[in-house]
């Protein structure tokens, strides 16, 4: 978000745990999308921990740990209104119509949920890659 001035600057994030999951595939400890305010926040930690947002567009903020300035998860701003839309591979999985299971009772979703959660974290961890790849360069892909 262009109007809200950035605490710190994108480079002074460090990025540790989030290249841990973009690389290995760590898994995320909390995922959830909040329809009332159209939000899709991943973290790498428990979601009890304060943090802080740091916008890397209209959508994708890194959020982190304050005192450490360590990336601790992602969260995406206008997630069914806007970015899905801008994003295919994302929209194409997020659709639970689309489950290959028979929604039959709660443990259907939830064994859809658990096959379709890993395709968002990877998506939206790639576009996040390729947002930092945008403001910092090279030294975020290859440090």
């Amino acid at each position: 978000m262009a109007e809200i001035p950035r605490l710190v600057e994108t480079r002074e994030l460090k990025m540790t745990q989030l290249k841990e999951v973009m690389e290995d595939g760590n898994p995320v400890i909390f995922f959830r999308y909040d329809d009332a305010i159209d939000a899709l926040m991943m973290l790498f930690i428990e979601p009890t921990t304060e943090t802080v947002v740091h916008y890397l567009d209209d959508f994708v903020g890194l959020l982190y740990r304050p005192e450490t300035k360590e990336v601790v998860g992602i969260q995406v701003e206008n997630f069914e209104r806007k970015f899905i839309h801008a994003h295919a591979t994302i929209e194409n999985v997020w659709r639970l119509s689309d489950c290959e299971t028979e929604m039959k009772d709660f443990g259907d979703i939830v064994l859809c949920f658990e096959r379709i959660k890993p395709v968002v974290v990877k998506e939206v961890t790639r576009i996040t890659k390729s947002l930092l790849h945008d403001q910092v360069g090279n030294e975020f892909v290859l440090a």
